[in-house]
């Protein structure tokens, strides 16, 4: 099956979105944890790439199975990001709906073949990955 364009971008969107509102980082001064926002921050080039890439090869690779959640289950792309960006960094929370079906089971698994993705603030104020 086939998907479109829209559709890879707003799993994209969901995936960024999840990633910055569900991330806790140090200041990289104080070591005050805050929560992650884009106020006077930007995401770093080859964390925005890094960003992109997984996103498109997650979709791309596992495209039926989320089909099959946004068409049967009335889930848009954007949540199906969420979930993927909840999954790879916090595999026993089990974001995929904690649906016990052979779908959401290969999701899961799909996702965690990608590792974790923790973000952290420079010393420039940029965003970027721990690797």
């Amino acid at each position: 099956m086939y998907h479109t364009t829209e559709e890879l971008l707003e799993f994209i969107n969901g995936y960024y979105e999840c990633a910055i509102r569900s991330s806790k980082v140090p200041l990289p001064d104080s070591g005050k944890i805050i929560e992650l926002d884009l106020d006077n921050r930007r995401i770093d080039a080859s964390l925005n790439l890094k960003m992109i890439q997984d996103c498109s090869l997650f979709f791309t690779e596992n495209y039926d199975d989320l089909n099959t959640c946004a068409f049967d289950l009335k889930r848009d792309f954007h949540t199906l990001g969420h979930d993927f960006w909840l999954t790879r960094n916090r595999p026993s929370t089990y974001s995929w709906e904690h649906n016990n079906g052979l779908v959401w089971e290969r999701l899961f698994e799909a996702s965690k073949k990608f590792g974790t993705a923790e973000l952290y603030i420079g010393s420039d104020n940029e965003i970027y990955h721990k690797q």
